[in-house]
Order: C-alpha cells, then structure tokens, then sequence
C-alpha cells in the first residue's frame, strides 16, 4: 500500500515539474521580452502550470507515444491562461483582497 502511494506521488510530482518547468520557461521568456517580473504573478503561473501539467498527465491515454513530451509542453498554456484572466480582471482581483502593487 505505502508503494503504490509513492509511486502516485512520484508520478504527480514528475508531472507536476514538467508542466511547471515549461510555465517558467514562458514566463522568464516574457520577461526577458520587457514584461515587468512580478514574484506574485510568478508563483501563481508556476502552481497553474504544474497544476495543468498533473491535468494532462491524468487526461492523456498512457499507451500515447509523445505523451510526456505533450504532458511537458502542456505548461506553455499556463501563461496565456493568466494572461487572459490578468487582461479580464483577475488582476483587479488579487491586487483588491490578495495582495497590493
């Protein structure tokens, strides 16, 4: 019983990384691009990235061929993802009752 929750704990975590190295990725990418570094933001896009990554992992069949590659890339969408609820007011949001700029 122990095995098999470490096994799945392994196996979250594994996906979890992939998916949150690739949001890393992206978002220094923006900022080496000019977008200001905001850790805040950072952070949030690293949990979101390796959240979709552990959606992948979970969604994919396991027989597919590239399917850790696509579980990897899968953290790319994160950004646009928080992007797009910065852009809609998401930001307003947090800035209101999580935290101040």
């Amino acid at each position: 019983m122990e095995d098999k929750i470490g096994e799945e704990l392994t196996r979250i975590l594994t996906f979890w990384g992939y998916g949150a190295f690739w949001g890393l990725a992206l978002y220094l990418n923006q900022v080496r691009k000019g977008k200001r570094f905001n850790l805040t933001m950072f952070v949030i896009n690293m949990i979101l990235a390796g959240f979709i990554g552990w959606l992948a992992d979970g969604w994919l069949p396991e027989d597919l061929n590239a399917r850790t590659q696509l579980i990897a890339i899968s953290g790319f969408l994160s950004y646009p993802i928080l992007d797009l609820l910065e852009d809609k007011g998401f930001d307003y949001f947090l800035n209101k009752f999580l935290w101040k700029n």
